[in-house]
């Protein structure tokens, strides 16, 4: 398995209340990156990743995603469409990339 991907819980203490908040981490072959429902930029690149977590749009405020230098071969369906704050996806050397939908 060359993609593992862990969800942990934390809290976020704010003036009068906390606010639950969670962290995705996806682990590739190289290292691996992580972003929660707060993170604008997720920094992927290189990680020798095959595939991506269907969860990926749980991390709802990112706007930059840089996928460069993978071994995907296709983003998980409805992935575009659940980020809708998503202006920047960086697919450099995706050879493998049969689709992006």
């Amino acid at each position: 398995l060359l993609l593992l991907v862990l969800l942990h819980a934390g809290f976020l203490v704010g003036m009068a209340d906390a606010q639950q908040w969670q962290t995705l981490t996806i682990v590739g072959l190289n290292g691996n990156c992580s972003c929660n429902n707060a993170s604008t930029i997720l920094t992927c690149s290189g990680l020798g990743l095959t595939t991506l977590p269907s969860n990926l749009s749980h991390c709802s405020s990112l706007t930059t995603i840089n996928l460069n230098y993978n071994s995907l071969t296709a983003l998980p369906p409805g992935l575009l469409g659940g980020l809708k704050q998503l202006t920047y996806l960086y697919v450099i050397s995706f050879l493998q990339l049969a689709r992006l939908t």
